[in-house]
């Protein structure tokens, strides 16, 4: 269901709303217990407030979005065309689909960068990663590029033990829960 301008507005001051009357029960919730059912009532009103308001598929989004999809499919479609290109010989190099795969891995990681960097000044908290990497994009851009190096490091050990399969299901493994998040970061609301 979408949600108008009108109702978006008002579902934001909804929310706002609710935390300044939890936090005015906060003081009473000490002197009465029974306060904090009604407390824990009202910060379930705020999740779900939050999640109709995150998952709005109001039309000013949609051309993000649609943008957004594109870039994804573009980066996971890479690797597969890549890989059909002719190979030379087995040898213990990486081969074109881990290297295509490595290159999906980067850009995803760039994604992330970018969209945890746009969910911030957005006024969105992350979940994962401490304050003092995510408040200076040159150390977030630090700590993708030093995971990428990671996986490319454990990706050549492996192909070296004759572990091919194992490389590309590590780097896709890491493709996997990373480009979600960065795609989701993109359409958390404002809070300013």
């Amino acid at each position: 269901m979408a949600l108008n301008s009108f109702e978006y507005a008002q579902v934001e001051n909804e929310i706002d709303w609710l935390k300044e009357k939890i936090e005015s029960l906060r003081e009473r919730a000490k002197r009465q217990p029974s306060t904090v059912r009604e407390i824990h009532d009202m910060e379930r009103q705020i999740k779900e407030r939050q999640v109709k308001l995150m998952f709005d598929p109001r039309k000013e989004l949609r051309a993000e979005r649609f943008k957004a999809v594109k870039i994804a499919l573009i980066l996971l479609l890479v690797a597969p065309l890549y890989a059909q290109l002719p190979e030379a010989p087995k040898s213990q190099q990486l081969d074109r689909v881990e290297w295509g795969l490595l290159a999906t891995d980067a850009g995803v990681r760039g994604l992330d960068v970018y969209s945890t960097h746009q969910m911030i000044e957005h006024g969105n908290r992350e979940l994962f990663l401490p304050s003092a990497v995510v408040d200076h994009v040159p150390a977030m851009a630090a700590y993708s590029a030093g995971t990428v190096v990671l996986d490319w490091y454990f990706a050549r050990l492996l192909t070296r033990h004759h572990h091919r399969t194992w490389a590309h299901v590590l780097t896709s493994v890491d493709i996997g829960t990373t480009a979600p998040w960065a795609v989701h970061n993109l359409y958390l609301p404002k809070h300013h």
